[in-house]
């Protein structure tokens, strides 16, 4: 936002040692108020409530016999309507005036300042070797004179560019060197650098003190496109790109301001994968419905292995009575009473197809190994997933 000038107000001691002057209208929050002032004496005015001196407090003239006095404050809304002018040696007389300005840094609003003064003159000479640091900004030339003018103008002709914002209205009475007078303009300075030091040519000879007073604008919001990780709490980002809040990176942006088409969006990680849950397979009709569709699919996985097995029962025992066997081949009671394993099964399967010569047996036969090999292979599947479920999880558990 580039700075702009909202209006002014003034006022005068004639000879009092205190008088108000009003809040500008239109000030707001945020604005910035510039107080320039002339008075008659070497003490000059107090500072105002909330107010900062430039130039640490009133700035005595040549000759001795008057005061400049520069000071500024930034705005927050808890502005009176009026301020009240002291002057610090009793009665004087002394003008001022109050100078509102919109779009001014609130962090660093005085760029650069300094003040020039000289003898009996009509030509003010404004100060040299000032230069700015930042663009855009607007500066302010100000004139305190010694002697008055009755509450006139004191400016015959400001310099090219320069626009006139107070010129001693409503300034004390008296013309001579036992009063005061005040003026006040500003230009704009695009670019940063040297201030050019101006010549004003006023309506009477008499000491005088000019300055000039640099206002920063407010710092353009930065730009931001892409995508990125910011660990930054800023209250402003403008520009089109998308912002993910997430990764270590930091980076750093001094900007006050959202604004533009793009979005902000905070990173939210996936949550972690379930724990494993051991369905519980004993008695009973509890559980959740898919823990009972579970338990009543692996109820008929288990009823189709004992047929299975009892067909290889079926088909080994049809080997051994077809013939009476020798009497190493009969198996012994004591081993017929033992319960047979699985490998037990499988080989006695596989000795039984290779000994059957019926094509119908070595058909049932091969289908059972097929259907025990499956099976098998099955069961290590499921063991390994239920393994690598298990890690899983506890890998889950020990990193949250």
């Amino acid at each position: 936002m580039a700075i702009a000038f909202r209006s002014f107000t003034s006022s005068n001691t004639n000879n009092t040692a205190s008088r108000s002057i009003a809040l500008p209208a239109g000030c707001v929050s945020g604005d910035v108020l510039v107080f320039v002032s002339d008075c008659d004496g070497v003490a000059g005015l107090d500072t105002l409530s909330g107010f900062t001196d430039l130039f640490g407090g009133p700035v005595v003239g040549s000759g001795g016999s008057f005061c400049g006095g520069f000071q500024y404050r930034v705005c927050d809304g808890t502005e009176p309507s009026s301020y009240t002018v002291n002057v610090l040696s009793g009665a004087e007389r002394a003008a001022f005036a109050l100078l509102c300005y919109s779009g001014v840094s609130n962090t660093s609003p005085i760029n650069v300042s300094g003040t020039n003064d000289g003898g009996s003159d009509a030509s003010v000479v404004f100060p040299s070797g000032l230069s700015t640091t930042v663009n855009d900004c607007v500066v302010i030339a100000a004139i305190a004179r010694e002697k008055g003018q009755g509450g006139n103008a004191i400016v015959d002709t400001w310099p090219s560019g320069w626009t006139e914002r107070y010129d001693n209205e409503g300034g004390p009475g008296g013309a001579g060197g036992g009063s005061a007078a005040c003026a006040a303009a500003d230009f704009d300075q695009a670019t940063a650098g040297t201030i050019a030091s101006e010549t004003v040519t006023t309506r009477r000879l008499s000491f005088w003190m000019a300055a000039y007073i640099a206002l920063a604008p407010e710092s353009a919001a930065a730009t931001i496109t892409g995508t990125g990780a910011i660990n930054s709490t800023v209250p402003t980002i403008s520009g089109a790109g998308t912002i993910a809040r997430s990764g270590s990176g930091d980076v750093d942006i001094p900007v006050q301001t959202i604004s533009g088409a793009g979005t902000v969006t905070e990173y939210v990680p996936p949550p972690p994968p379930p724990p494993v849950v051991e369905i519980a397979t004993g008695g009973g009709g509890g559980g959740s419905a898919a823990d009972r569709k579970i338990r009543k699919e692996r109820k008929k996985r288990e009823e189709w292995e004992r047929q299975q097995l009892d067909a290889v029962d079926r088909a080994f025992k049809k080997v051994f009575n077809e013939d009476e066997p020798s009497a190493p081949d009969r198996p012994s009671e004591e081993l017929a009473a033992k319960p047979i394993t699985r490998s037990e099964r499988k080989k006695v399967a596989r000795f039984a197809f290779e000994s059957l010569e019926l094509d119908g047996i070595k058909a049932e036969l091969k289908s059972v190994k097929r259907v025990l090999n499956e099976y098998i292979r099955q069961r290590e599947q499921m063991e390994k997933a239920r393994k690598r479920r298990y890690n899983d999880a506890m890998i889950t558990i020990l990193m949250s």
